[in-house]
């Protein structure tokens, strides 16, 4: 595991964080670097996770697209 000192978008400070690398698996199944999971050791907040939305959520977006 990597530390880094970098800014946190919760606390606003410059503390000191986790830094995990989130593969996945591409053609041939090479493994590539999806994004970094940064997490604050200070208030334990989690940056870099992607927004998870649910299905009607994506639903109701493919909608307002279409219109």
């Amino acid at each position: 595991m990597k530390y880094d000192e970098l800014i946190c978008p919760n606390c606003k400070k410059e503390t000191l964080h986790r830094i995990r690398n989130k593969y996945g698996l591409g053609d041939k199944g090479k493994p590539y670097l999806k994004n970094q999971i940064k997490h604050c050791l200070v208030c334990n907040f989690y940056h870099g996770y992607k927004e998870k939305r649910t299905r009607s959520e994506r639903k109701e977006e493919r909608m307002v697209s279409l219109r």
